[in-house]
């Protein structure tokens, strides 16, 4: 079996690491040494590997300099087989270190889809090249990779996102009516995910007078934004229609407990959160953008709207609310059958295993 070394930034709340952190899990449970390093001091996660047993280590450090000789060193120290590295600044040291000389089986994560390239994407692109595998968790993504470096595309391989559908399961007891249909939404709270502009849609919604509330979780990485988002919040005057909380560790009593899942991001890679609320038997409405179509049928499990536009958000909910939440029961059933098939856990870890090889 091999030794292999997971780099990540590090352990916050995000998609990314709740990932790595399963897929580290199931690689030692297939036998393969793991150990997880990261450099930020965010540890959200930290418990859960602890919980695990999987060896870590926490590489602090302020500057990209710093990163990479603690990044380098803990190669030399631990001696990998296979280097599998998730976001953009891990995926840009890893390649680096191969290219100057470190010798390792390469397996990069792209987990987002990107909507223009930058400088910063252009130098972990140009470093691709070094990498013997290219993980994109989308199949947006890995478009835009073949269309904008077509001589990356051999070394491309799509793996979705996992579920853990035990964990993430629908609430044992029947839900009893409410006077309100309660929504979740599981993001964080910045541009991507499209938050002022869902507050003018939840404006919009109670203007009409609808029967809804809407619970956020997500932290923010710019302070200022989420401030933003909460005098936003106060301008419009729809504090008793939405409110914003931090990220929990009891996300799955928050999907139990709500009526329907809502994501209104402008773009996305695989979403975690979208299977996670499917899992756990609830209609999802999202943006009709990358991948979502993919894992949302409009009509038939769920409803996709354009993110550009509060009106349609706003139509879109109304319409859930009159078409789809009586039949509330089929669409978890249907829900959970398909993250079920689509997201499997093992059929995510033997595709890791398989390049790992």
């Amino acid at each position: 079996m091999s030794k292999v070394l997971c780099v990540i930034t590090g352990m916050g709340s995000g998609g990314a690491e709740r990932q790595l952190v399963g897929l580290a899990k199931m690689l030692m449970d297939y036998g393969h040494e793991v150990e997880v390093v990261w450099y930020s001091k965010l540890d959200f996660y930290k418990s859960q590997l602890i919980e695990y047993g999987i060896p870590y280590k926490e590489l602090y450090a302020n500057g990209i300099v710093a990163k990479i000789v603690n990044i380098a060193q803990e190669v030399k120290r631990y001696k990998p087989d296979t280097v599998i590295s998730f976001l953009t600044g891990p995926n840009t040291i890893t390649p680096l270190l191969k290219m100057v000389g470190f010798r390792y089986h390469l397996i990069v994560s792209d987990r987002n889809t990107l909507q223009c390239l930058n400088l910063k994407y252009k130098l972990c692109f140009f470093l691709f090249k070094w990498a013997d595998v290219i993980v994109p968790n989308s199949y947006s993504e890995s478009k835009f990779i073949s269309t904008h470096y077509p001589q990356l595309s051999k070394r491309l391989r799509v793996i979705t996102n996992f579920t853990d559908t035990d964990y993430f399961c629908p609430r044992a007891e029947v839900k009893l009516p409410k006077n309100v249909t309660e929504f979740i939404i599981v993001a964080r709270v910045d541009e991507q995910k499209n938050v002022k502009r869902f507050l003018k849609a939840v404006a919009l919604l109670k203007e009409r007078n609808a029967h809804v509330k809407f619970r956020w979780f997500g932290n923010s990485f710019k302070a200022e934004y989420r401030d933003e988002c909460i005098q936003m919040i106060n301008d419009l005057k729809v504090a008793d229609y939405i409110s914003i909380h931090p990220s929990t560790k009891q996300i799955l009593k928050e999907y139990q407990s709500a009526d329907a899942f809502c994501l209104p991001s402008l773009y996305e890679g695989f979403p975690n959160v979208v299977c996670e609320a499917m899992s756990c038997g609830l209609p999802v409405l999202c943006s009709n953008v990358c991948d979502n179509p993919n894992i949302v049928e409009n009509g038939v499990n769920g409803y996709l709207f354009d993110p550009n536009n509060e009106i349609d958000i706003a139509d879109t909910i109304e319409k859930f609310m009159k078409d789809m939440l009586p039949k509330a029961d089929k669409i978890a059933k249907l829900n959970r059958d398909k993250i079920q098939h689509l997201c499997s856990p093992k059929a995510f870890v033997q595709k890791y295993m398989d390049i790992i090889k």
